[in-house]
């Protein structure tokens, strides 16, 4: 059949029924003249790029790995060289074959994998678009039609999955006419979790595409389906080859019982600008993954094994996934996977924009040594399931979480800078006896309770020493038994206390961390963070902790504590008191803080009297009133100045005998009771209610601070 090009509007999914096809034609109608000409633009942009390739000596930010692409023809020539850069990046500890990893199996399992069957296709073509008779207008029509065996041909256009997945559910084959020209896009306006096409029969190929996943920006972080084509179910033998994922949280993403043998083939494919990974392998085994091509993104591999993968490349450099290999030395690369490796050194690799910079996953005694790891999505360094290594020298900058071990032991982190990563610098959980010492913990994620080092999951019987923390800070939930010593914050002390009793803290400090402690007493700091977990009738006097921190001072099951003449201004929320009892907080001014000033949650018998609230408030969505209270009971308000706050609500969840709120000035003389604005919520959404000040003070109090 002769075809021509065309653009087709896909709207599909379960066999539509009677009564709901106007709707869905009127909505596709209105839709596809609305929204069309923003998608064909968005397509135009991502087809035709800047021929632009990341070097080792640049240091882009997030946003230029977002914007950033390569033509087609580059990544053709890329692939095409990519042995000659192999050979150069890696090299074996000894001349011994056993050690070598040769250019034509790159990152290949050390394990023997069986060809992967090739499938056969005898049945009839179906056509999509084109002219000629018969042709389909819809893909998913084309599938309804076929018949295991077969194959659809799918000429040039632009064919839309705006409210459905296009599910293949028999064995046949989807072919495009061309890559570049035959485009699926899958547009999600009302939900996600739905990729643009799943695949859950055995023996499928998809070949020839650009699949395109246009995320509205509230999913833009969200479900891992929400991708290019999802192999699931145990589907086995499916090729996915030839195409170009572009825009999806994840360009393909392969999920399998935990086990089974998968035997599917990704290969020859581009993938570009994926938000989180280009390919995620989930259970997936003995599978090839070869000749492939990353920008923007990575691998993320998760509990798969014994698969092949060969002359695959993430901007320009090799993708190396090792299994069960020893004694290599790896120089460049541009994402690093190990999995049951031992005796691997990575060495003075600068690695940009992967999933996961270097991961090891059951892995032992490997060196990472200065290394240049920056805009990696989840962490620059993560150690999984992995016991003595050492992470030495090494920059990460610009990460999600800057180094990240989890269920790990006995490794050593040393000398390391770690700077301006989003979440936290170093995150353990489940982490024992590791030494982390002289690294440098530099300004990371300033509005982020876990900003610095975070302490987790059971983590216990660690030494923290000798470490040196600007603008961060350490944050200790679940973990216990650690020896943290030497540590200074801001050239001050930082002060690790368990179990202590009687202590009084009036000398400068960086940092105080209170753990099961009775009667401390914390007086005249400033530029100071203070996490309090269940301690016992502690003092907090003439205290002015640090700004532009999401929480300055955090208390947590915690009974009888009194906050009292402390200045707290410019933090995100200025105290943060949760799962806690008993307490004064009187004759503190807060001012200038983002969120809310005093957030109060899951707390009873709390006293909020004579203190001075200003300008607090305008960052959070719903706006939170300065002081912000949820699922307490007996709390008092009264006698505070509330001086040109952003407006907004003072409870939720709670009732309206929970809370007194008395005597308040509330920025100007009033006679009349003042509404106490609040919340409640119901299935996900937030309703107005109210409370009332019924004797509201006239003029402001003198607080004295």
């Amino acid at each position: 059949m002769v075809g021509q090009v065309s653009i087709a509007t896909e709207v599909v999914g379960a066999v539509y029924m009677v009564k709901k096809l106007l709707v869905v034609s009127v909505i596709v109608l209105f839709f596809g003249v609305a929204i069309a000409p923003n998608i064909n633009a968005e397509i135009n942009r991502t087809l035709d790029k800047s021929d632009e390739i990341l070097t080792d000596n640049s240091t882009p930010t997030v946003d230029y790995f977002r914007s950033k692409n390569i033509k087609h023809q580059d990544y053709i020539n890329v692939q095409s060289n990519t042995s000659n850069y192999y050979k150069k990046w890696i090299s074996p500890l000894q001349d011994r074959s056993s050690s070598f990893i040769s250019t034509n199996n790159q990152g290949a399992s050390s394990k023997t994998i069986n060809d992967v069957p090739q499938n056969t296709y005898n049945g009839k073509t179906l056509y999509v678009g084109g002219n000629g008779p018969g042709n389909y207008s819809l893909i998913q029509m084309a599938t309804f039609a076929a018949s295991d065996g077969d194959t659809i041909f799918v000429y040039a256009g632009i064919y839309r999955q705006w409210f459905w997945t296009l599910r293949i559910d028999k064995s046949i084959r989807l072919l495009g006419e061309d890559p570049e020209s035959t485009i699926i896009v899958g547009k999600r306006i009302f939900w996600q979790g739905n990729p643009v096409i799943d695949v859950c029969a055995d023996d499928v190929t998809i070949s020839g595409f650009t699949i395109f996943e246009d995320i509205p920006s509230k999913h833009i972080l969200g479900d891992s389906r929400d991708c290019g084509v999802w192999i699931y179910r145990g589907a086995r033998n499916c090729v996915v080859s030839g195409n170009i994922f572009t825009k999806g949280v994840h360009g393909v993403f392969l999920s399998s019982y935990y086990g089974a043998p998968t035997f599917i083939t990704v290969t020859n494919n581009i993938f570009r600008d994926n938000i989180k990974s280009g390919l995620f392998m989930d259970g997936v085994t003995q599978s090839v993954i070869e000749n492939n091509s990353f920008f923007n993104c990575s691998m993320r591999i998760w509990e798969s094994y014994h698969n092949r993968f060969n002359n695959n490349t993430i901007n320009g450099k090799p993708l190396i996934v090792l299994e069960d290999a020893s004694d290599v030395i790896i120089q460049e690369a541009g994402q690093v996977v190990l999995i049951g490796c031992t005796n691997i050194t990575v060495v003075n690799t600068t690695i940009m924009g992967a999933y996961i910079g270097i991961w090891l996953q059951h892995s032992q005694y490997c060196t990472i040594i200065g290394n240049y790891l920056k805009n990696c999505y989840e962490s620059g360094i993560f150690l999984e399931w992995s016991d003595n290594n050492n992470i030495t020298n090494n920059l990460i900058d610009n990460c999600y979480v800057g180094l990240l071990l989890g269920d790990s032991h006995l490794n050593r982190v040393q000398t390391n800078h770690i700077i301006g990563n989003w979440e936290c610098t170093l995150l353990m959980s489940m982490a024992e006896q590791n030494v982390i010492d002289r690294n440098t913990f530099d300004n990371n994620a300033p509005y982020s309770i876990l900003h610095g080092i975070y302490l987790t999951g059971g983590t216990k019987n660690n030494d923290i020493t000798n470490n040196t923390l600007i603008n961060d800070t350490l944050y200790i939930h679940n973990a216990w038994q650690n020896r943290i010593i030497n540590n200074t914050v801001n050239g001050k002390p930082l002060i690790h206390l368990e179990g202590a009793s009687g202590n009084v803290i009036d000398y400068p400090a960086g940092q105080i961390i209170l753990i099961n402690c009775d009667s401390i007493e914390i007086r005249n700091q400033i530029d100071i963070v203070i996490h309090v977990f269940g301690c016992h009738s502690c003092l907090f006097e003439n205290v002015s902790p640090r700004t532009n921190k999401r929480t300055s001072l955090f208390i947590l099951y915690s009974q009888y504590i009194n906050i009292t003449n402390c200045v707290v201004y410019e933090g995100g929320y200025g105290v943060q008191i949760q799962d806690s009892s008993h307490l004064v907080i009187q004759n503190n001014l807060f001012m200038k803080n983002i969120y809310s000033a005093v957030y109060i949650i899951n707390c009873t018998d709390v006293s909020v009297v004579h203190n001075s609230f200003e300008e607090n408030g305008g960052y959070a969505h719903p706006s939170e009133g300065p002081v912000y209270i949820r699922s307490s009971k007996s709390i008092e308000v009264r006698r505070n100045n509330f001086l040109d706050n952003v407006k907004g609500g003072y409870f939720e969840r709670c009732r309206i005998i929970d809370i007194i709120w008395d005597g308040n000035y509330w920025d100007q003389p009033r006679t009349l009771p003042k509404v106490i604005p609040g919340w409640f919520r119901l299935v996900s959404k937030y309703y107005n209610r109210f409370d009332f000040d019924w004797n509201p003070a006239k003029e402001p109090y003198d607080i004295g601070v």
